[in-house]
């Protein structure tokens, strides 16, 4: 019965694309014009999971999975690859990474595990290497980094996890948690100390700053110190055992649901409020998101 079903997707996606009798939409795409998709498709899903209906959550996956396959119809059209081989390679790869559970490989707990996923991935990436070697004589020529399996269109707090990671498995990487957290004191002391040298640089210090007094040199080196802080702050929460991304969107969750509880309880539209008015709001719901916690 599955089999049925996904082959029936299959066909209808290869439908949507048919030169003739196919959606107009859908035979305006390419892999380029998708790519914005898999990303909004992807954090659907992670929504209906902090939604915990299991039927949105359904749906959403259906959303993601159709991503897969219409990338897979676009591929096989230019005769690159199809579903099938996609399937394939997934499948293939999960029995070579679990030698422990299809193998004779044994593993005592999860930590194991992924040490042993990781030099599997290792050794496959060597041995993708040596093919590309062979087909190539400049591809021995090109300096591949221990950095490069990480995607460059993560969302950049995931990314920054990513590469902290990287880096700690070949030691580059602090000490103790401490250390880390000390750094982050660090940043924040730069970033400030080049804010107040920018504000005593403009024309009138006694007022506050805004974006339009800034210069383009200024705004990159403010951009450059606020840059070394997220990712400071994003390795102290992996020293943690957290989620700099997670931790992100939870706080802006909380955020716009406490916006939102403010609205329902003002008679006044937002920007209609004073300041007083608008931090009374807040602070009550502070106080809802507090109570509906215990």
């Amino acid at each position: 019965m599955p089999n049925q079903k996904f082959e029936k997707l299959v066909k209808v996606v290869a439908a949507l694309r048919d030169p003739e009798t196919g959606c107009p939409w859908d035979l305006e795409q390419d892999h380029n014009s998708l790519k914005p998709f898999i990303i909004e498709e992807a954090y659907e899903v992670l929504d209906a999971i902090d939604s915990k209906d299991d039927d949105e959550f359904a749906d959403e996956l259906g959303d993601l999975l159709l991503q897969v396959v219409l990338h897979s119809q676009l591929a096989n059209e230019r005769k690159a690859f199809n579903v099938e081989a996609v399937i394939k390679k997934i499948t293939d790869k999960m029995i070579r990474r679990h030698p422990h559970v299809f193998g004779d490989a044994s593993a005592k707990d999860s930590s194991e595990v992924l040490s042993n996923w990781e030099k599997i991935k290792a050794s496959e990436q060597k041995e993708k290497k040596k093919k590309e070697s062979a087909k190539s004589k400049e591809t021995n020529n090109k300096f591949t980094s221990v950095l490069n399996s990480i995607p460059k269109n993560l969302p950049a707090l995931l990314r920054a996890d990513k590469i902290g990671g990287k880096s700690a498995k070949f030691n580059f990487d602090w000490n103790k948690c401490e250390d880390v957290f000390k750094k982050v004191k660090e940043e924040i002391e730069e970033l400030e100390q080049e804010y107040k040298k920018i504000h005593l640089a403009s024309l009138d210090h006694t007022k506050p700053l805004t974006a339009s007094d800034l210069s383009t040199e200024q705004k990159n080196k403010l951009e450059h110190e606020i840059g070394d802080l997220l990712f400071s702050v994003t390795q102290f929460s992996r020293w943690l055992g957290l989620s700099a991304e997670e931790s992100l969107r939870t706080c802006n969750n909380r955020f716009i649901d406490r916006i939102k509880h403010a609205e329902s309880n003002s008679k006044k539209a937002l920007n209609e409020l004073s300041t007083n008015e608008l931090q009374e709001l807040w602070n009550k719901a502070k106080e809802f998101q507090a109570l509906k916690a215990d």
